[in-house]
């Protein structure tokens, strides 16, 4: 397995509890932020739907293509090496 480096891209492979009893499913997408015992370990971001601020300050759902878009973070996670991503 080749080790990922800070800032590579992961696609979670089983479902992973979140705090707060969020699980973030099969597919989610995400980036090491961090890199734990020598690369053993990982910190990584994980990202949900495209969304936006509406002019109340609410979150609500958009599209990748608009200009005030953003990915919605749904947690962080400290994951091992083969636990849960593919790289």
């Amino acid at each position: 397995m080749t080790k990922l480096q800070l800032f590579d891209s992961v696609i979670i492979r089983e479902a992973m509890p979140l705090n707060e009893g969020a699980v973030a499913p099969v597919g989610t997408v995400g980036a090491v932020v961090e890199l734990l015992a020598d690369g053993e370990a990982h910190m990584v971001e994980l990202f949900g739907e495209w969304v936006k601020f509406d002019n109340k300050g609410n979150m609500v759902l958009t599209i990748s293509d608009d200009p005030e878009a953003f990915t919605e973070t749904l947690g962080i996670a400290t994951v091992k090496v083969g636990e849960y991503v593919a790289g």
